[in-house]
């Protein structure tokens, strides 16, 4: 068989629309590295190319070709997606996951067929904050910080999705205030830090630390276990008190007691 010289490789490259880049011996194997006018590199021998050809257009992504995470990277570009391919990995099957970046910090493990499937119109993005993406919590810390949040969310949890619960610490509450719970939905359409708030309990936001002397007043023996210091002073529930003048026994709810600064003895 006549081998061929490169400029007639090069001719017959160009007829195919293609365009050769050079040839490379490896492993006693001489192979042809070439583009198409898309920018994607191929590196194939010159028979393989010609067997590929007689059946359609040499395949851009497939494990075996060396510039494969780089023409991911075109086809990324090309089709204007704002996603990045992160440096420094490899692959060993079409199917393994890789992890993209995209210009407002979240990361993305995912296969290559969800990108594409973007392109092709079968999904418009891909999810931040999907709970088997291993990046959704740093994604969601991400999240917190480029729309100035005034919290945080404590490090080495469980991230479990959108109604999952999550510990967040304000930095508005006393540095050594309690993180308050939180799903991410709450976060993401946050409506204040809730011991702020006065809607869950805290260290300094209880009956006992803000109204210690109506708190001196609790029925322990009759509240089910339920202490001061677990309820917020701006409370509708009503549990039981004793008057200290009297020792009568009776029901008033917490938002009335400190109302009225502790004068409502019924």
């Amino acid at each position: 068989m006549k081998r061929l010289s490169e400029s007639e490789i090069a001719d017959f490259l160009f007829k195919n629309e293609y365009f050769f880049d050079r040839s490379v011996l490896i492993d006693n194997v001489k192979l042809i590295e070439f583009h198409d006018d898309e920018g994607y590199r191929y590196l194939k021998n010159f028979q393989h190319i010609k067997s590929t050809l007689k059946n359609g257009r040499v395949l851009r992504f497939y494990n075996e070709n060396p510039f494969v995470m780089e023409n991911i990277s075109v086809y990324l570009a090309n089709n204007n997606l704002p996603y990045f391919l992160e440096k420094d990995q490899s692959i060993n099957n079409m199917k393994d996951k890789l992890t993209y970046y995209d210009g407002e910090g979240y990361y993305y493990c995912v296969m290559f067929d969800c990108i594409k499937n973007i392109v092709n119109g079968k999904s418009t993005s891909l999810d931040r904050f999907y709970n088997k993406n291993p990046y959704a919590f740093y994604n969601l810390k991400v999240w917190i910080k480029n729309n100035n949040r005034p919290f945080e969310l404590v490090e080495n949890q469980e991230y479990n999705g959108w109604d999952g619960k999550l510990l967040v610490k304000c930095f508005n509450c006393p540095e050594d205030e309690i993180p308050f719970k939180t799903t991410q939905n709450d976060i993401i359409m946050f409506g204040g830090c809730p011991i702020c708030n006065n809607r869950q309990v805290g260290k300094y936001n209880n009956l006992q630390y803000l109204y210690p002397e109506i708190a001196d007043e609790w029925d322990h023996e009759n509240n089910n276990g339920i202490l001061p210091e677990d309820i917020v002073p701006g409370s509708h529930e009503y549990y039981n008190w004793i008057c200290p003048n009297c020792d009568h026994h009776y029901k008033a709810s917490v938002g009335t007691r400190t109302a009225n600064n502790g004068n409502n003895y019924l």
